[in-house]
C-alpha cells in the first residue's frame, strides 16, 4: 500500500473508532440509566449485553444493506471489523460482570454441587444450557477478535479467513438463545424483551431479504459471469 493511502486509511480508522467508542459510550450510559435496579453490577451487565448485541447486529446488517442497495460487497471492510472489535470487547466485559452476579462461584454457572461433598456435576438444566451457550459464544467472540485483522487474513488466505468470519452467524444465534433463556428464567418485563426482539427481527429479516435477492440475481445471471465474492452476504 502506498504511503499516502496508508496514512489516509489510518486517519479514517482512527476517526471511525472514535465515533464507535462515543456511540457505544452513549448506548452504555443510556441503557444503564434506563435499567430499574439498585444493583449497579446488574445495571452494567444489562447495559453491556444490549450494547454488545446492537453492535453485533450492525456487523451482520452491513452485508444485506449493500446487497439491497446494489453496492459491491467486499470480503472485508475496516468499519465492519472495527465495529466487530468493540462489540467483542463490550461483550467480554458483559461476561466478566455477569459471572459475578448470581452464584458466588463462577463454576456453579456450568456445574452444580451434588451431595455433602459438593462434587461438581455438569449442569443440564435450563440455567446451565443458557450459560453453556454463552460460553461457546464467548469462545467464538475471542476467535473473531484475534483474527479480525490484516495479518490474520494474509496468514489464512481470503477463503479460510472468511470461513472463520462466518462464525459470526453462529455467534448471533448463540447470543440470541442465551438472551432468550435468561429473559425467561429471570422473568424480565417487556421493557427488556421488546428491544431485544426488535434487534433480532431486524437482523433476521434483512439477512433473509438479502439472501433471497442474491438467489434471484444468481438465477437471472449466466453462471460464467456471476462474481460470488462481490454479491455474497457478508457478516
Amino acid at each position: 500500500m502506498k504511503q499516502p493511502l496508508k496514512r489516509q486509511r489510518t486517519r479514517r480508522r482512527i476517526f471511525s473508532n472514535i465515533v464507535i467508542i462515543l456511540v457505544s459510550a452513549v448506548l452504555l450510559l443510556a441503557i444503564y440509566l434506563m435499567v430499574q435496579s439498585n444493583h449497579t453490577p446488574f445495571r452494567w451487565c444489562v447495559a453491556t449485553a444490549y450494547t454488545g448485541l446492537i453492535l453485533l447486529a450492525v456487523t451482520l446488517l452491513t452485508g444485506p444493506v449493500n446487497v439491497l442497495f446494489g453496492r459491491q460487497n467486499p470480503i472485508s471492510t475496516d468499519i465492519r471489523r472495527d465495529i466487530g472489535f468493540w462489540s467483542a470487547v463490550i461483550s467480554i466485559v458483559h461476561v466478566v460482570v455477569g459471572l459475578q452476579l448470581h452464584m458466588g462461584n463462577m463454576l456453579y454457572y456450568f456445574f452444580r454441587p451434588v451431595g455433602e461433598a459438593k462434587n461438581l456435576v455438569l449442569r443440564w438444566d435450563t440455567f446451565g444450557f443458557a450459560n453453556h451457550t454463552g460460553l461457546i459464544a464467548t469462545i467464538i467472540l475471542i476467535l473473531l477478535l484475534v483474527t479480525s485483522n490484516d495479518l490474520s487474513m494474509r496468514i489464512l488466505g481470503a477463503k479460510r479467513w472468511k470461513a472463520v468470519q462466518y462464525t459470526n452467524y453462529l455467534l448471533f444465534a448463540l447470543v440470541a438463545t442465551h438472551s432468550i433463556i435468561y429473559l425467561v428464567i429471570l422473568k424480565r418485563s417487556m421493557h427488556y424483551s421488546i428491544p431485544f426482539a426488535v434487534v433480532v427481527i431486524i437482523v433476521v429479516v434483512l439477512q433473509l431479504t438479502g439472501f433471497c435477492k442474491i438467489k434471484y440475481k444468481s438465477r437471472k445471471t449466466p453462471p460464467a459471469i456471476v462474481d460470488q465474492s462481490s454479491i455474497a452476504v457478508d457478516n
